[in-house]
């Protein structure tokens, strides 16, 4: 949990790094608080999310469980993510269109290390259950070549030789 962490903030400071000059250029002074507060909004709904999600697994942990742990952190990120842009948004604490961008960014960003982490614990899932990704069909028996009468059900309920 804390390497997640870890990882999800230096994705939002590269984010916001790579997003100031541009800002800057953009809304001024209004630069810094923009960026923070969308990267601190979408690094706490992915926090938030990945707690949630870990918090199902450990009460169950089963291997089926995990997409249903991933499922509950992407919605628990998206909630939260909406009910702290909410009043950001109506407040006007920062440029509206270029909170949303940032946000907007930020929240890719999230969501492409959340992907990252699903698909690194699903791989582990099947790997440690054994279960092929894929049902193999059951093979046919092949035929034995003799001349035994065998009795096969013709589909009406009567046995045919």
């Amino acid at each position: 949990m804390g390497r997640y962490i870890l990882f999800a903030a230096a994705i939002a400071a590269l984010v916001t790094a790579v997003l100031a000059w541009p800002f800057q250029v953009w809304v001024g002074d209004a630069w810094l608080p923009t960026l923070a507060l969308a990267g601190g909004i979408c690094l706490l709904g992915a926090v938030a999310g990945r707690v949630a999600g870990r918090l199902l697994v450990g009460l169950n942990p089963a291997p089926e469980e995990a997409p249903k742990a991933t499922q509950l952190a992407v919605t628990v990120r998206l909630l939260l993510t909406l009910a702290l842009v909410f009043p950001v948004i109506l407040m006007k604490w920062v440029p509206g269109v270029a909170f949303a961008v940032a946000l907007a960014i930020h929240y890719l960003a999230q969501m492409a290390l959340e992907v990252f982490v699903a698909v690194r614990e699903l791989r582990q899932n099947h790997d440690r259950t054994g279960t092929p990704a894929r049902h193999s069909r059951p093979e046919a028996e092949l035929p034995t070549g003799s001349n035994e009468a065998s009795t096969v059900e013709d589909g009406t309920g009567a046995n045919v030789q």
